[in-house]
């Protein structure tokens, strides 16, 4: 090979790489499809005979028609908040027709026993059981189903996990079963010692919601507004990207000593392509503690078929509660104090046919169009559409021209978009608008508050962009050359927070004729790039220019290992010719 003295045609090439650079502080990371798992058995009882009379029951005396006013009350009250109260929290000591359970009657099978517990809370449309364990063997399996399905097994739990989602009082929530009673089967393995389980019911909450009538709140509180659009509505028009986005929200339903509530979250991507972490975006107000997040459940799919609300959707309960990462405070509605946001991991992989939502830490340009995502009033999903029309310093000001956002929206997400997808940029603090506003003029009477991601982002780096361990630790991106031999180089573009790169060498022959040689491997360690080499060759650049015409050959193999944010070493064979340990110096 020849090298000339060519340095001012490297020189611009570097320049070029330089346009495609990302700015350090703004990521983009594009969603993905849950991938897909290996389908398990339907969930089923341990017992299919187990005597209707050796069930353990607690019943709970009819609840007052004035604590279910007092709840609508509060919801009217904390209105801008955007969250609503959806169950009703009863002690055991104050309300039940005894204070303790009747003693456990367990029925021997060949793997093991098996008991049963009955907890009815009269006219409940759906329960949780707030259950005190003291004494239970850790590979003890519980089981739930409500007298409203009692063919659906809503989950099975193993007793070392249940230990490990205990409230702030030491109390393990079950999962929603539909009905106003619920049964607990609880099984042991045969060398498991029955009589030494120490198992109490200490309270139930009595859901005035229920998942077959979609969670919404038709017989206590009213169903949403009638401005609210089905997510099926708008598919047709927004296409694969929006109906990836709406897989990608479910309704929260979680319990407070007050009593159980509704908010709306996200499912959130990472920048690593091998995992699949289900993080999980929400609001300060709805939790905040770790406490709280240990008795969350989402319902997934919760969506009509149809936009006339004929078609009841088959809702996915995933139980197991959720880890916290981070949580600020958002102060009051309207004050900006904070960006009222909170950041989980769920313990339980999302259904099949979710989504991880893809997320933008850019600052968001006034005049955006948006699309908020939600349930509202605790409703089937639905969609609104607006645009962001001002910023505070930790949070984004939204007004509705479809759609509005209710009590149960709190915590979802709002989305800007563009041909590659839908982003994150927030999720719903609060505010004033209603379908008695929607579409009426930005302002105090169609206005909400969205938390900014980009000011929660930075707290959020070490679960969505984590330092990866084979990859760039830094960017290197920009022209780099060996200073005692001008007249050749190479550029280099990494994206080094979403893994991505390209990479271009060029050699000037005997001729005067630059070769260019395209950097095809990949990461193979930290700050390692290494694979093939491929020469391109094609048409001379213009106005015709033809990419297709463009010809990659393989001639050879390379190893690019940088040794600091300016410096490097290239090893390579290209057609013949190797070359060692060549330093490299970033321009």
């Amino acid at each position: 090979m020849v090298f000339s003295s060519r340095f001012p045609a490297f020189l611009a090439a570097g320049l070029m790489a330089l346009a495609f650079s990302f700015p350090a502080e703004a990521v983009r990371v594009k969603g993905e499809l849950v991938k897909p798992v290996a389908k398990s058995a339907p969930l089923a009882l341990r017992s299919g005979n187990y005597p209707n009379e050796a069930t353990s029951r607690l019943g709970f005396k009819e609840l007052s028609v004035e604590r279910i006013v007092e709840v609508q009350k509060r919801n009217k009250i904390n209105a801008n908040f955007k969250a609503v109260q959806v169950g009703i929290a009863r002690l055991t000591q104050e309300e039940g027709s005894r204070n303790e359970l009747p003693a456990l009657k367990w029925q021997v099978l060949k793997t093991g026993k098996v008991t049963r517990i009955e907890v009815t809370s009269p006219d409940a449309l759906s329960t949780r059981v707030g259950l005190r364990i003291g004494v239970l063997d850790n590979r003890a399996e519980l089981r739930f189903f409500g007298s409203g399905n009692p063919n659906k097994i809503e989950a099975v739990v193993r007793a070392v996990n249940a230990k490990q989602l205990i409230d702030q009082n030491n109390l393990y929530w079950t999962p929603v079963t539909e009905g106003e009673k619920q049964t607990i089967e609880i099984f042991m393995p045969l060398n498991a010692a029955a009589r030494d389980v120490r198992i109490n019911i200490d309270s139930v909450m009595h859901l005035l919601v229920t998942p077959r009538d979609n969670l919404n709140l038709a017989k206590a509180f009213g169903e949403s507004g009638s401005c609210e659009v089905n997510v099926i509505c708008s598919v047709a028009t927004l296409g694969q990207n929006f109906v990836n986005a709406k897989n990608s929200v479910a309704r929260m339903i979680f319990t407070k000593p007050s009593g159980t509530f509704t908010c709306t979250g996200t499912l959130l991507n990472d920048n690593v392509a091998a995992s699949q972490i289900p993080y999980f975006y929400t609001a300060n107000h709805c939790i905040s503690t770790q406490s709280v997040a240990n008795t969350l459940v989402t319902f997934w799919n919760d969506e009509s078929a149809t936009c006339a609300n004929s078609a009841q959707p088959s809702p996915t309960q995933l139980s197991g509660g959720a880890n916290l990462h981070y949580t600020q405070s958002g102060g009051s509605v309207g004050s900006d104090s904070g960006t009222d946001a909170t950041f989980l991991s769920l313990k339980t992989t999302p259904p099949a046919g979710a989504f991880f939502a893809g997320w933008d830490s850019s600052a968001l340009a006034n005049s955006t169009a948006m699309t908020a995502i939600h349930h509202p009033s605790g409703d089937m999903k639905k969609v609104s559409q607006g645009t962001k029309y001002s910023s505070g310093t930790n949070t984004h000001f939204l007004t509705w021209s479809t759609g509005t956002t209710e009590g149960g929206s709190s915590g979802s997400g709002v989305f800007s978009f563009d041909s590659n997808g839908y982003y994150l940029r927030g999720g719903l603090f609060g505010g004033s608008a209603s379908c008695a506003n929607s579409g009426g003029s930005t302002g105090s009477g169609n206005s909400d508050i969205y938390s900014r991601f980009d000011v929660v982002y930075p707290n959020l780096t070490a679960w969505l962009t984590p330092a990866p361990t084979v990859g760039p630790t830094v960017s290197h991106t920009g022209p780099w050359y060996n200073a005692a031999e001008s007249g050749w180089g190479l550029t280099w573009y990494d994206d080094y927070a979403n893994n991505g790169f390209f990479g271009l060498m060029f050699i000037y022959t005997g001729t005067g004729t630059p070769d260019w040689y395209e950097f095809a491997g990949d990461w193979t360690g930290t700050n390692i790039h290494s694979g093939n080499l491929r020469q391109n060759t094609g048409p001379n650049f213009g106005t015709t220019f033809d990419p297709g015409q463009v010809v990659k050959t393989p001639v050879g193999t390379y190893t690019l290992t940088f040794t600091s944010a300016t410096t490097a070493t290239l090893t390579f064979t290209a057609n013949g010719v190797t070359r060692t340990n060549i330093p490299l110096t970033k321009l």
